[in-house]
């Protein structure tokens, strides 16, 4: 049975809700959604917008333009792990309007998506990705558990005989501390050129969420936006995937 629009949206809320309230739990999460009705083999052109991002965790860690560098290749990376070489044209917004500007002689701004189109990008992709870090506070408890005394027994002559294993309880006190836990989500999402403003036609959310250790947090950025854009291009009918 074909998801609707409307179970997709509740579905990928849900997620997200989820993966915020059960912090025990990191979970890696995906839904994708395609519109049943709609006939991607139209598809052989496609553009990418510049990735909105709002990294919390790390948005000063990189230079600003590296940074968007970096969200750009990762985002076609994923989409060409997906997508068959050659089967269909993708470009940056960048490129596209480079080459606008040699057909057209100019760029403009309000004639974008209607050159785009007339260019033969019937679609594009608008990704989101959102990164923070969440804190959660835990109370003081206390933890008991069972330790194991051993005792060797020996003869006369030093030779062990046996060992006895005492049980002995053990309650350990837990301060109050806090978690810092790491939550990044990303939802790309493939429009119509024809109709920018309209309700895309397909859609993925990614999410990943988990106890933060230290390190490099933009792996998981690099992480999520990889397979999100894989996940959403896949098994997609007239963008042929690759064979695995």
């Amino acid at each position: 049975m074909s998801m609707s629009l409307s179970n997709f949206m509740s579905i990928a809320a849900l997620a997200m809700t989820m993966a915020a309230a059960t912090p025990n739990n990191p979970a890696n999460n995906v839904e994708v959604w395609q519109d049943p009705n709609y006939d991607f083999t139209q598809i052989r052109k496609i553009f990418v917008l510049p990735v909105e991002a709002n990294l919390e965790a790390g948005q000063t860690l990189i230079p600003e333009k590296q940074l968007a560098k970096n969200l750009e290749l990762w985002t076609l990376s994923g989409m060409n792990s997906a997508i068959k070489k050659g089967a269909v044209i993708v470009k940056t917004f960048e490129d596209l309007a480079k080459d606008m500007n040699f057909i057209y002689g100019e760029y403009d701004e309000n004639l974008f998506f209607q050159r785009a189109l007339e260019m033969g990008y019937k679609g594009f992709v608008r990704v989101t990705i959102n990164q923070a870090f969440k804190t959660e506070h835990i109370a003081e408890s206390y933890r008991t558990y069972t330790e194991y005394r051993e005792i060797e027994h020996r003869d006369r002559w030093g030779r062990l005989i046996e060992v006895t294993r005492i049980p002995e309880e053990r309650t350990e006190y837990i301060p109050a501390h806090d978690v810092t836990y790491l939550h990044t989500v990303c939802q790309p999402q493939l429009y119509l050129t024809e109709d920018p403003n309209g309700e895309y036609k397909a859609a993925a959310v990614c999410t990943i969420f988990g106890e933060y250790q230290g390190g490099q947090v933009l792996g998981a950025v690099e992480k999520i936006l990889k397979a999100s854009l894989k996940s959403l291009f896949t098994f997609k009918n007239g963008l042929k995937p690759r064979r695995r």
